[in-house]
């Protein structure tokens, strides 16, 4: 639900995004290579990724300038709420994550407005 919601913030601002469900790595890289290359652009390099569990792993998918939004630890016992706060699984941490990306690439990218 965060990425959905960063979604549509960022597009309400006017910044072009799209969210990307990978339950299964090894399904993906076992696609032809033009279907991962539909889904993730190869000339797409603001990424971001946000997944509960461990971050390892997720840096061939958002590059060596991407973001990962992950833990490092294991075991955590709060409520979800308290939980994803701590470990930042917030859309406004997400939404920073992706606008922090864009003003690093400036000028060479560009918002476009709807």
């Amino acid at each position: 639900m965060v990425c959905i919601q960063g979604h549509e913030q960022l597009a309400v601002e006017g910044i072009k995004n799209r969210v990307v469900s990978m339950p299964s790595w090894g399904l993906f890289e076992r696609q032809p290579e033009d279907y991962p290359h539909s889904v993730i652009p190869p000339d797409v390099t603001v990424r971001v990724s946000v997944g509960q569990s461990s971050v390892f792993g997720w840096e061939r998918y958002v590059g060596t300038q991407g973001q990962v939004i992950g833990r490092n630890s294991f075991g955590a016992s709060a409520p979800p709420k308290v939980v994803g706060e701590i470990f930042l699984f917030t859309v406004d941490h997400m939404v920073a994550a992706t606008k922090a990306q864009i003003e690093r690439r400036q000028p060479e990218l560009t918002v476009s407005k709807p």
